[in-house]
């Protein structure tokens, strides 16, 4: 221990002689780890890590050849049936999203308002921090009409105010009463007010094709088990309506991952700024490295002087890459505080519903 810490002591006091090299490759080191760390950190979050159940929450999708057409809507007879698929989803509902008019203070605002049937928000595992979520009663048709709010709607609009819980609000010309509020960055399809579909499962329109069906695998399941059950799904629709649905000849369907699906929009974006950044650090790693094969060339005379008075080849070794480390330590924690930094800006430049997040993102220990 004695010896390494003379190795660094002697390796501060050399870099602090030449203080313009030193603050170089320093600087260079923390703006390659700074944009690294800030980028990776906001790309795990986006692509790796997830919502409690991430990996479980599906959306049923499915192709007509018969139109040439994708599908992601359906009607309330093909929710009904595909709730009856039996083995492989522990729930399964609807939900939609769209702009409404939310009334506060007799003043109209343009908000994002998710329509959901009682069994999808709990799919997220997150309860709300203030009330009570939704419950079949609320979803029956017909029932009292209430809503959920986000936790930025809540303070921007009514200032953290507890007091909101029974409050009576008007969305798109009608009273909903307010039974809770969502903790901070939960984030669901981009609402910042959630109200039950009240769906009407006497409804045999399959023409009305208005949401996204949203399944959560049962746990063991896996998505290609998932994906062969409603594949045969497809099937049933067919043999069983193609005579009056002409649509469903030759329907396929799979299952598809709701984050996969919400992060779709950004994800080449996010992977270009990955090969941008992977780039810089490489560029980084160049330029420290010709600076110090070109201040070791500089010092020639300086290690014949050492070796002269004794120095193994192995002890001027040692000493170089003490140095060599000291100088990526440094460099390393003033990126890491670069990094620090930077997330809240990076986080600011991505739109909020097409990132949602498990929480503020931040620097992983890890």
């Amino acid at each position: 221990m004695d010896v390494l810490w003379r190795d660094v002591t002697l390796a501060a006091r050399m870099l602090r002689k030449n203080v313009r090299f030193s603050v170089m490759v320093v600087a260079i080191i923390a703006v390659g780890i700074g944009a690294g760390a800030t980028i990776l950190s906001v790309i795990e979050e986006a692509l790796i890590r997830g919502w409690p159940n991430a990996d479980r929450i599906f959306a049923v999708r499915g192709f007509s050849p018969t139109k040439n057409v994708r599908w992601f809507r359906y009607s309330v007879p093909e929710l009904n049936e595909a709730r009856q698929i039996p083995g492989v989803f522990e729930s399964v509902g609807a939900i939609s999203g769209g702009r409404c008019v939310l009334v506060v203070n007799t003043i109209p605002e343009d908000r994002e308002c998710t329509q959901v049937s009682h069994e999808v928000m709990p799919m997220r595992a997150t309860e709300p921090m203030l009330g009570r979520g939704f419950t079949a009663a609320d979803d029956r048709p017909g029932a009292p009409k209430t809503t959920i709010l986000s936790w930025g709607l809540w303070q921007q609009r009514f200032h953290g105010d507890r007091g909101v819980l029974g409050r009576a609000l008007r969305v798109d010309g009608e009273s909903y009463t307010v039974i809770g509020v969502m903790p901070p960055f939960y984030d669901l399809w981009g609402g910042e007010l959630w109200m039950p579909f009240q769906l009407d499962p006497a409804d045999t329109d399959r023409t009305n094709r208005r949401f996204w069906i949203l399944g959560l695998l049962k746990r063991g399941v896996t998505a290609q088990q998932g994906s062969a059950a409603v594949a045969q799904f497809a099937r049933q629709l067919e043999r069983e309506h193609a005579g009056t649905n002409p649509e469903y000849a030759g329907l396929q369907m799979d299952l598809w991952n709701v984050k996969q699906a919400v992060i779709a929009g950004i994800r080449p974006s996010l992977l270009i700024l990955l090969g941008a950044v992977t780039l810089l650090l490489l560029i980084a790693c160049g330029n420290v490295g010709s600076l110090l094969l070109v201040r070791a060339a500089g010092r020639q005379r300086e290690m014949a002087i050492r070796a002269a008075l004794g120095a193994s080849r192995a002890r001027i070794i040692r000493q170089l890459l003490t140095e060599s480390v000291v100088l990526a330590a440094l460099g390393g924690a003033l990126g890491m505080l670069l990094a620090s930094w930077g997330i809240p800006g990076v986080v600011a430049l991505v739109p909020w519903d097409e990132l949602p997040p498990n929480g503020p993102v931040k620097l992983d220990s890890m």
